[in-house]
Order: C-alpha cells, then structure tokens, then sequence
C-alpha cells in the first residue's frame, strides 16, 4: 500500500513539473491510445504518447509546405515521451501528426517564432 502511495505521488509530480498545459493539450484519440504534447520552454516540445502494446504508430513533424522535417516509429510496447528541441529548426509553423497506417489519428500545430513557441489546439 505504502509503495502504491508513493508511486502515485511521484508520477503525480512528474506530470506537474513537466507543465499544467499538458492537461489541455491531452487527447483520447483512438481507443487505447491517449497524446499529451506540451512546450516546456521557449524551444521545446513534449510529445507523450500512451497507448496499447500492440498499436503500431507514426510521429511525422511537417512544415508549412507539408514536407516532412522528422518521422519516428513508435512501434516498441512502452509508451514514449519524446522531447523535441526546435532551435534549429526556421520560424515558421509545424504540424505535429500521430498516425496509423495512413491514418493520422491526432495532429497539433506549432508556432514557432524568434523567441517562443505557440500550440494550437
């Protein structure tokens, strides 16, 4: 019980210092499969991904254009969190896309200026 407790308060404050905005920015996609993203500074991005061991998904970062700047396959069974350091990436807007398959399940835009990030949602 007491192990219980702990772990509970340590994910607890896990989640609280990595930002309140994460809570807003969260979303059920697909069952069995939850994304948080959230800026935790002026030039970064946190992507967590949770989700069902046997979903078989894509992280895709497109640019304005569409091209894409970044693809990851989350393939593994864990849930990830995947932080993004976007420094070098231009000004300009990203469009962060969860998808299975061809199928994007969760899309986010990015705003990136000189100096700060925005999320859309």
């Amino acid at each position: 019980m007491i192990l219980t407790t702990v772990i509970a308060v340590i994910t607890a404050v896990t989640f609280a210092q990595n930002g309140i905005e994460a809570v807003n920015n969260q979303a059920s996609i697909s069952p069995g499969v939850k994304v948080a993203m959230f800026s935790k500074a002026s030039d970064h991005v946190t992507v967590i991904v949770m989700k069902h061991p046997t979903e078989k998904l894509n992280l895709k970062i497109r640019d304005e254009e569409g091209m894409v700047v970044y693809e990851k396959s989350l393939r593994k069974p864990e849930n990830r969190k995947i932080d993004f350091d976007l420094r070098n990436l231009p000004v300009g807007s990203y469009t962060f896309e969860i998808a299975k398959g061809r199928h994007v399940l969760y899309s986010n835009s990015v705003s990136k200026s000189s100096n700060a990030i925005a999320l859309s949602n």
